[in-house]
């Protein structure tokens, strides 16, 4: 008769599959992201979907109306107005005009930085 195996063992069994998975992928996907947010918290995937897309909304949100976005243990989001400007094209040496524009700056906190280093 076939050992039963616990939800606990099971558990362990998909976050050591998820754990190899990882390894051989470069990036995380939204869909692996809220995989895994269903994992660890222990919710269906439909309520992981709505936190994950709930959160990221949040983020853009704030963002968007000029705000900062600092999560203590990762890092601050800022969006910060680059003024028009003369450059020059290397290439050809001619002068270009670069448009104002807004870039989205991310900076890693100090406990992310530490935590990379040491992989």
């Amino acid at each position: 008769m076939a050992k039963k195996t616990s939800k606990k063992e099971t558990k362990k069994v998909k976050k050591e599959t998820k754990k190899v998975k990882k390894e051989t992928n470069d990036s995380i996907s939204r869909k692996e992201l809220i995989e895994e947010v269903s994992f660890e918290l222990d919710l269906n995937s439909s309520e992981a979907k709505k936190t994950v897309i709930t959160i990221l909304d949040i983020i853009q949100e704030n963002l968007l109306e000029g705000k900062d976005v600092n999560i203590v243990g990762f890092g601050n989001f800022k969006v910060i107005a680059k003024d028009a400007c003369i450059r020059r094209n290397p290439k050809t040496g001619e002068n270009v005009n670069v448009k104002a524009k807004h870039i989205l700056k991310f900076k890693p906190s100090s406990v992310l930085k530490d935590a990379i280093a040491n992989i």
